[in-house]
């Protein structure tokens, strides 16, 4: 069988030693079965079969011939093939792709279709390293995708300001359960910070500010929060 009405892409074409085609849309990819089964585990599993079936992520046909190759082609079910091609150039050692908030909700998505550990791994780096700046988002994206990391840290920057975050579209993504667990947890912490400086008031009215500061008070501070 012929591959009909697809163009090879320019750069995930490797003639010199790839062994099986990757097609998205109407592109093409020669690549090796080697770097992807090291890369996924969903490559991994797939090339262990002696003959891979086809199923919901992707379509074997056998026997695919283009240019002067006949290789097996794995049609990515809706897949695009810049998304694909995303994928291979994090995946291959000679490319380089870096990872912003431009791509990592498709890389998070795409790592997790295809079990590819390293890149889930990566983003959730960068996440953590830049979720102030995307706080609910980054949420959204570690309770989807099970980060655990991200979820506890960014969740401390979701209480900070909850009712602002509510209020955005994208809040309406997360879980029945998680929403509930954010709204006891809101509950809670204001509740506590509320009985914290009713304290604080009744036991700095006879102290200066300094005596203040080298009272328990901040100590008491702390241990309050521990109820969340």
């Amino acid at each position: 069988m012929t591959v009909a009405m697809s163009e090879s892409h320019k750069i995930h074409y490797y003639e010199n030693g790839g062994d099986i085609f990757l097609k998205a849309e109407d592109t093409i990819f020669l690549l090796h079965k080697s770097i992807l089964s090291l890369a996924s585990e969903f490559f991994e599993d797939l090339f262990k079969l002696s003959k891979p079936s086809s199923n919901e992520n992707v379509n074997i046909i056998e026997g695919t011939h283009q240019s002067s190759n006949t290789f097996a082609t794995i049609e990515m079910n809706g897949e695009t093939s810049e998304s694909i091609e995303r994928m291979l150039s994090f995946i291959y050692p000679n490319t380089f792709i870096e990872i912003t908030w431009d791509n990592v909700k498709d890389f998070l998505r795409i790592s997790d279709k295809f079990i590819i550990s390293k890149l889930t791994k990566s983003c959730s780096v960068f996440l953590l390293q830049h979720c102030q700046e995307e706080v609910l988002l980054s949420f959204t994206l570690a309770e989807r995708y099970n980060l655990g990391t991200l979820f506890k840290e960014s969740s401390k920057l979701l209480l900070d300001d909850l009712q602002k975050y509510r209020s955005e579209p994208i809040y309406d993504e997360l879980s029945e359960r998680t929403k509930l667990k954010l709204m006891d947890t809101w509950f809670h912490y204001t509740n506590s910070l509320h009985k914290y400086f009713e304290i604080v008031s009744k036991r700095s009215t006879n102290n200066s500010f300094g005596e203040f500061l080298n009272s328990e008070s901040p100590k008491f501070f702390f241990e309050t929060l521990k109820v969340l």
